[in-house]
């Protein structure tokens, strides 16, 4: 998913959909991982995000339920310092909140996104989540 390959990040995008439609793909697991990677530095957040918007987002409710379990899990994992394109990021996980008509599912993520807060460009769209 954080390929620089486009068309691995395609497959990627396609092995997720139909993982998820099958029940098979450990949301939290391969959230944990995204977000550890994204909290190295391992590649820009910019391709998850767009490949997010373009291919993972609206495909049904339950792909938008397991996303929101998969940003949720990927967002834990990234530093209290906002790294480049966190705001998107957000923007995207306020959308699938709305979409899901849900709240936060994991408490423990709120800390993290009060610390984020404090940052002038993200408090429009935590405000939004929170």
């Amino acid at each position: 998913m954080l390929s620089g390959d486009k068309t691995i990040r395609n497959i990627a995008g396609e092995t997720w959909l139909k993982g998820t439609g099958m029940v098979n793909l450990d949301q939290s697991q391969a959230g944990l991982a995204l977000g550890l990677q994204l909290s190295v530095g391992y590649a820009p957040f910019k391709r998850f995000t767009d490949m997010v918007e373009q291919q993972l987002i609206r495909v049904s409710d339950f792909h938008n339920q397991s996303l929101q379990l998969l940003f949720e899990n990927m967002l834990l994992q990234l530093p209290n310092e906002p790294i480049k394109h966190l705001k998107k990021a957000l923007e995207l996980y306020a959308e699938l909140l709305a979409l899901n008509k849900k709240g936060i599912a994991d408490a423990s993520l709120s800390p993290k996104l009060e610390i984020w807060n404090q940052t002038v460009g993200l408090q429009k769209t935590i405000k939004l989540i929170l």
